[in-house]
């Protein structure tokens, strides 16, 4: 039996985290939520992930300062298709 690489450990972890907070939010636990996202930035801080999930938590508790802070992690998701929006000013 093969032993599994750190990369397929810590994909297996992110697994498990994501199962366990969208189950936490499911059953209406979501201090149980918001400690597994919080959780996951501490280890993956560079992972918008997290991020979006713990940003649609607290804005759904009107958490608003930090939620839509951390709701522009969307942006990074290639799989959500959504890009950040082009501003420009006039001269």
């Amino acid at each position: 039996m093969a032993v599994p690489s750190d990369v397929e450990l810590v994909h297996e972890l992110l697994m498990s985290w994501v199962g366990e907070a969208a189950q936490a939010v499911r059953d209406g636990r979501d201090d149980h939520a918001e400690a597994i996202y919080r959780r996951w930035i501490e280890f993956l801080p560079q992972d918008p992930r997290p991020k979006y999930g713990l940003a649609d938590l607290l804005l759904r508790q009107g958490k608003y300062e930090e939620g839509f802070r951390l709701y522009e992690a969307r942006t990074e998701i290639p799989q959500l298709g959504i890009t950040r929006p082009v501003y420009c000013a006039p001269d």
